[in-house]
């Protein structure tokens, strides 16, 4: 059985980029995950993003990058890297 690694849209709430997963779905506080501005995941397209905290549903992420803002990454798919 292969995981599929656990995506979803993120959303602008209150100035803060969140997306529905959270706790109950495996993610905790410094969860890794990127998005890409292409189909094909070119790795100098790619804004990373951390989880800063989760509730059992949602989760707040943040960039990496200062300049990366949050206006031009709300409506993008986060994927999330899984652990081995």
């Amino acid at each position: 059985l292969k995981c599929q690694p656990l995506q979803a849209e993120i959303i602008l709430v209150n100035n803060e980029l969140t997306v529905p997963l959270g706790s109950n779905q495996g993610l905790k506080r410094g969860t890794i995950g990127f998005i890409s501005s292409s189909r094909d995941i070119i790795m100098s397209d790619w804004i990373v993003l951390t989880v800063k905290n989760t509730d059992d549903n949602t989760s707040v992420v943040e960039p990496l990058n200062p300049q990366n803002k949050n206006n031009q990454i709300q409506g993008k798919i986060i994927k999330f890297i899984n652990k081995l």
